[in-house]
């Protein structure tokens, strides 16, 4: 009993300081890491002790490496898009944000990061999740196009003869 009556003289200015201890998150999200420990002790002196950290994943943002062969052709605003690995069937898809100046040296070899930012409105993509990720380098909108068998001999650069047919018959003289 002496040690109990002896301890709670002290312990009324720690739980009134408690009581004035107020935490807040800067935004609304899920957390990713807790940083602190209990009972350990968090000073508020400190610039912003970190505690935790939180995410928002209604939006993911995506960095593909990219080698530095690839990256001159590479410009923000192209269409971009990835599958998971337990997905393939599954394509998200974005717009190329930017890529940053900055490379990763990865066994000498040197990558960029081209990101872009998909949806993830049922919470499926993960943190640090294994992509294959694709980047429209170009394209062209309402052309005629044939199926590959349609090709016949090649008579230049990208230029073939063509067999046209009309009800099943040939119509090339």
């Amino acid at each position: 009993m002496r040690r109990l009556s002896a301890i709670r003289p002290h312990s009324a200015p720690r739980k009134r300081n408690l009581e004035f201890t107020r935490i807040v998150a800067p935004m609304a999200g899920e957390v990713t890491q807790i940083t602190t420990l209990q009972g350990q002790t968090v000073i508020a002196a400190q610039q912003a002790p970190n505690i935790l950290t939180l995410a928002d994943l209604s939006t993911m943002l995506v960095k593909a490496q990219v080698s530095e062969a690839d990256v001159i052709h590479l410009k923000p605003g192209q269409k971009a898009w990835f599958t998971v690995l337990g997905d393939p069937m599954t394509r998200y898809e974005g717009v190329l944000k930017d890529i940053l100046p900055t490379p990763d040296k990865v066994n000498e070899a040197i990558f960029y990061n081209a990101r872009f930012e998909v949806p993830n409105p049922n919470g499926i993509l993960r943190l640090d999740m294994t992509a294959q990720v694709h980047i429209q380098l170009g394209g062209v909108k309402d052309v005629l196009t044939i199926p590959l068998a349609a090709l016949g001999e090649p008579i230049g650069d990208n230029r073939y003869n063509i067999t046209v047919l009309r009800n099943g018959e040939n119509q090339n003289p």
